[in-house]
């Protein structure tokens, strides 16, 4: 039993460092393009952070809600713009967020890893929105 058990933490440690190292930290250096916008807010793409392994491409996405008036509020303030890190499967349709922070008018900032992902957290991207439009960039960026 102890050697199962070891052998499941190593396991989880060597994922959870290669995803660490596919996702990176936040880019101090970001290259934010405006791919989509919608109703409530403009999208923009880091194209220096865009990893592509296969079918999935991981990608730092910023949300910067629109003035006036901001539709999305948390704990009764208007959230500014949130930085999340999405993971899209080109050939599937689906985006799964892994990790999201979210800068509120007050200054305050919520939010951070959910660490790895599992399959079934992935979800389909709804035809003609805003995240569609993100995806159909995302996946066909030549870096």
């Amino acid at each position: 039993m102890g050697v199962v058990r070891l052998m499941s933490n190593t396991r989880f440690a060597i994922a959870a460092a290669v995803l660490l190292g596919v996702l990176g930290a936040e880019a101090q250096s970001a290259t934010w393009v405006e791919v989509a916008s919608d109703g409530n807010a403009y999208y923009f793409a880091d194209l220096s952070g865009i990893k592509i392994i296969s079918d999935i491409r991981h990608v730092w996405i910023k949300r910067n809600f629109k003035l006036p008036p901001r539709q999305t509020r948390v704990e009764g303030v208007y959230v500014v713009y949130q930085v999340e890190r999405n993971a899209f499967n080109c050939a599937e349709g689906t985006r799964v967020m892994e990790a999201a922070t979210t800068y509120l008018e007050d200054g305050r900032e919520i939010g951070g890893s959910r660490g790895p992902t599992n399959p079934w957290e992935w979800e389909l991207v709804e035809p003609d929105t805003a995240f569609d439009r993100v995806m159909t960039f995302v996946c066909k960026y030549k870096p």
